[in-house]
């Protein structure tokens, strides 16, 4: 009975894990709630200037040390980008908020959509008492929506797309099957140690899913529960998939037999 119960437990726990709401929309709301209402305002104005082609307007909100000559020209460029019609749709889909005893600065990054084209726009605004400057502004056209450009599918991906995406299923499962079998084998003591050094892997290797780039950090050291992972850091930011070594369940199953030999100590009898 008490083996049953352990092994719903964790059944239980891993479909709480793979379970959740819609990430998208999880992010979409936790950026809107970080991004300051002012510094969205000030950014919309700032946009806006430019498509129109305020470059007056443009100026005299920009960071003064950005005032050189050749800045209208920038501007022009990055107007043509914005001036393509009304779009259909804006959406802020990155924001970074820093505060210093001086002052706060607000790093928001847009999507637009217009009727034939996709841009990625970006301006970083500085907050000082009540007074606000754009530090920076970026444009970036987009082949398509960054949700198509890192949307997690199969199709024309590499052979070490596939190596991971196996891993990062039959890790999981490896380490499960172990630890089913570490509940049920009879060892009379840490038992509950065996549980918890079994769950976890060890160190982290890391695929970004849109550019088959991997990631490993020597320095650190980084366990994962069940020895495999799949995050995103943003709305539309890219997928990675990430594995871990299953040290604790590789060392239980070499151990297995020797820990199932060890007997209890003797009960002294009372008289």
């Amino acid at each position: 009975m008490r083996t049953r119960l352990l092994v719903f437990i964790t059944l239980l726990s891993i479909l709480i894990l793979l379970a959740g709401c819609n990430p998208n929309t999880y992010l979409s709301n936790m950026m809107e709630r970080m991004a300051p209402d002012d510094d969205e305002a000030f950014a919309k104005q700032y946009f806006s200037a430019l498509r129109a082609r305020d470059f007056d307007t443009a100026k005299r909100i920009l960071d003064p040390q950005f005032v050189k000559p050749g800045l209208e020209a920038n501007l022009t460029k990055v107007a043509k980008f914005l001036d393509q019609g009304d779009p259909l749709s804006v959406e802020l889909i990155g924001c970074n908020v820093f505060f210093t005893p001086e002052k706060r600065r607000s790093s928001l990054t847009y999507q637009y959509h217009f009727t034939n084209s996709w841009l990625l726009a970006a301006i970083t605004i500085d907050t000082a008492g009540n007074n606000k400057r754009v530090f920076a502004v970026n444009v970036y056209p987009l082949p398509k929506s960054l949700g198509e450009l890192n949307a997690f599918t199969i199709k024309g991906k590499g052979i070490q797309h596939y190596i991971m995406l196996l891993l990062a299923i039959a890790i999981p499962i490896f380490i499960l099957v172990v630890l089913i079998d570490c509940i049920r084998t009879k060892m009379w003591k840490r038992k509950w140690l065996w549980v918890i050094f079994i769950l976890f892997g060890f160190g982290k290797l890391s695929l970004n899913w849109t550019t088959g780039q991997f990631f490993f950090n020597l320095l650190s050291i980084q366990i994962q529960l069940f020895g495999a992972g799949c995050i995103k850091q943003g709305i539309y930011a890219p997928w990675f998939i990430s594995i871990s070594v299953p040290l604790g369940a590789i060392i239980f199953l070499i151990r297995r037999n020797k820990l199932a030999e060890v007997k209890p100590p003797l009960m002294e009898q009372k008289v």
